[in-house]
């Protein structure tokens, strides 16, 4: 019987059409890393847009030409580079922020606030007020006090539609 030192090695997995070995290493397409390290400096954030263009639109696909069910938002927290979000939302996704500082980004890269969900703890009063005004299309509370802090924000607004992070006891960490 075989065991774990003996299984057949696991097939190499196929190669991405930028991966190739260059004279420093890894190249990206064309482009020799340390080419744009020497140009730009180190560390480098590197993004293909033609691959993002793909991501987002298979991405984007299921839900075209009448299919909805769903939607597709962005977190600004996973990615935070202006350009890249930017890419995403001309595509048609969406912006998931989870501070005052990612709301306001949003709002400055012509994102329309029916295409913003806010999450996250530390929402300022103000920032939820904000979201009341311009009419976000979701805040999710975390607690009841942030239930709390979210209706105060939107009296003598229009109201918030809101999602609610449901803790169950058996819950690793209090994750919904």
């Amino acid at each position: 019987m075989p065991t774990a030192d003996h299984r057949p090695p696991a097939a190499t997995p196929p190669r991405p059409d930028w991966f190739s070995a260059g004279r420093t290493g890894l190249t990206l397409g064309p482009i020799e890393p340390g080419d744009l390290i020497t140009e730009y400096g180190s560390p480098l954030h590197v993004v293909d847009m033609q691959a993002l263009d793909r991501n987002a639109d298979a991405a984007l696909a299921p839900f075209r030409d009448g299919r909805g069910g769903a939607d597709v938002y962005s977190s600004y927290k996973t990615n935070p580079i202006p350009g890249v979000l930017r890419r995403l939302h001309d595509a048609g996704v969406g912006a998931e922020v989870i501070s005052e500082y990612e709301f306001w980004l949003a709002l400055e890269l012509g994102v329309p606030p029916e295409r913003i969900i806010y999450n996250g703890p530390a929402k300022s009063f103000e920032s939820l007020r904000r979201a009341a005004e311009l009419g976000i299309a979701l805040v999710n509370a975390n607690s009841l006090g942030d239930l709390e802090q979210i209706i105060a924000a939107a009296e003598g607004r229009a109201p918030i539609r809101t999602g609610l992070r449901i803790s169950l006891p058996q819950m690793w960490g209090g994750q919904f």
